[in-house]
């Protein structure tokens, strides 16, 4: 069961994530999302150092995972909570990053013109990334996503953003103490 939940997690972190060298988020925020998809209801925390580390957190049905990526070292680290695990892995060099409005437009989006998306006013983007459709809206006020909705062969995934603060502690971009690193092929 939670091999089911932990390829969920990982399709959503993948688009969530991945980028070229030197594209990445550079503003520095902390921020949560409610996520309703296939699996049901979660939260998500999405935060950047805006110097190229990047941390995606999901609860999901009991289970917690966790996502830190560095667009410098192009690598991602997968920490499994429940059983005190971290995976490294090399980012596809193929990979982009889109969650600005720059990458947005880098990835062939097509404007949606703007709106007022839980309570901040946005421009809207619509895009094609590896065969998945999604729309996002970007916050006029805080500069990041507002509202996703993703398209994948498994289902939709709306993703709203519920707050967000400023730089969150280094700490966070960090393997906690106790976490056994796996190899992986």
């Amino acid at each position: 069961m939670a091999n089911r939940y932990f390829g969920a997690l990982v399709l959503l972190l993948s688009l969530a994530g991945p980028a070229l060298a030197g594209d990445y988020p550079k503003q520095k925020y902390d921020a949560t999302y409610t996520m309703t998809g296939p699996q049901g209801a979660s939260e998500m925390r999405m935060a950047s150092d805006g110097a190229g580390k990047f941390l995606t957190k999901t609860k999901m049905q009991g289970q917690a995972y966790t996502s830190i990526v560095d667009y410098l070292k192009m690598t991602s680290t997968t920490l499994i909570e429940q059983s005190k695990m971290a995976m490294q892995t090399k980012l596809p060099e193929t990979s982009k990053y889109v969650g600005d409005e720059s990458s947005v437009k880098k990835a062939g989006g097509k404007s949606l013109g703007a709106r007022v998306v839980a309570g901040h006013p946005c421009h809207g983007w619509q895009y094609t990334s590896g065969g998945v459709k999604s729309e996002s809206w970007l916050g006029d006020d805080v500069k990041i996503m507002v509202q996703s909705t993703t398209k994948a062969p498994g289902g939709t995934t709306v993703m709203t953003l519920k707050s967000v603060g400023g730089a969150p502690p280094a700490s966070a971009f960090e393997i906690p103490k106790g976490y056994k690193m796996m190899k992986t092929p």
